[in-house]
């Protein structure tokens, strides 16, 4: 609980990461999220004529399972090197260990919602209604961003 409480550390870190990541960009983190939008659209129109499926209902269930599928595999991915890659600040700062676990999930979750931009793009352009289907991900979105407490 203590790592959770000190969320400015975390929330610090995590920026301070993502700008250093794409320092050199003009685009910063956004990168991703036009990679993102070009695989989605390539893979949705390729997918869609060899599975003969229409375009426009396939292409809006590949990019939510895309976008979340990236937010999965990267947590999962970081998750594992989380403590190696902060060895060093461990060994020299008293710092709850949770706080390098909040550092990379928040880090994450800061391109999720860069990757969320394409969203709402591709409900205007293949003209999806907004019914009670489209509000159902929050649900699942929220499921996604619930985590547990650790600390040392």
């Amino acid at each position: 609980m203590q790592g959770f409480r000190r969320s400015w550390i975390w929330t610090a870190l995590a920026l301070q990461d993502t700008k250093l990541r794409y320092r050199g960009s003009v685009l910063g983190p956004f990168w991703l999220t036009i990679s993102t939008l070009v695989m989605v659209i390539a893979m949705g129109f390729i997918y869609a004529h060899l599975f003969h499926t229409d375009t426009r209902s396939y292409m809006p269930y590949l990019t939510m399972g895309f976008i979340v599928w990236q937010l999965i595999s990267t947590l999962v991915t970081e998750g594992c090197q989380t403590f190696l890659a902060s060895g060093p600040v461990i060994q020299q700062v008293p710092i709850p260990f949770s706080i390098h676990a909040y550092r990379v999930v928040y880090r994450n979750f800061i391109v999720f919602a860069h990757n969320l931009v394409i969203v709402p793009i591709g409900l205007l352009v293949f003209a999806i209604p907004l019914d009670w289907h489209v509000l159902e991900a929050d649900g699942g979105l929220m499921f996604i961003g619930s985590h547990g407490q650790y600390d040392r």
